[in-house]
């Protein structure tokens, strides 16, 4: 069955640069680990997109684009983030080892 020009460029499927996921990914506040989870893949793919080595599948692009439309919404969640995601965020790193937790004793 042939599918017309029309209806193929309807339903094209979305383009994510590395630098949009990137940013997709800082808009939602989600580190790599994170993201990897939401999307369902391995922490190397979230590396490899951003790297530009890999394109996301099909189906992975239009979840990113599910989740750009509502990364607004989310990042108002975001700014209730723990104080370890902080941590994480403002270090740059994925992962913070335990040895680096010291608990406050009330």
């Amino acid at each position: 069955m042939e599918i017309s020009t029309s209806f193929q460029s309807e339903f094209k499927s979305p383009t994510f640069t590395p630098a949009d996921i990137s940013e997709l990914r800082g808009r939602l506040g989600q580190s790599r680990a994170d993201f990897a989870r939401a999307m369902n893949c391995l922490l190397e793919d979230v590396y490899a997109w951003e790297a530009g080595r890999v394109q996301p599948s099909t189906s992975q692009r239009s979840y990113m684009a599910r989740l750009e439309q509502h990364a607004d919404e989310y990042s108002d969640k975001v700014a209730l983030r723990p104080s370890l995601e902080n941590a994480c965020r403002d270090r740059g790193v994925d992962q913070i080892h335990c040895s680096e937790i010291t608990l406050k004793e009330f």
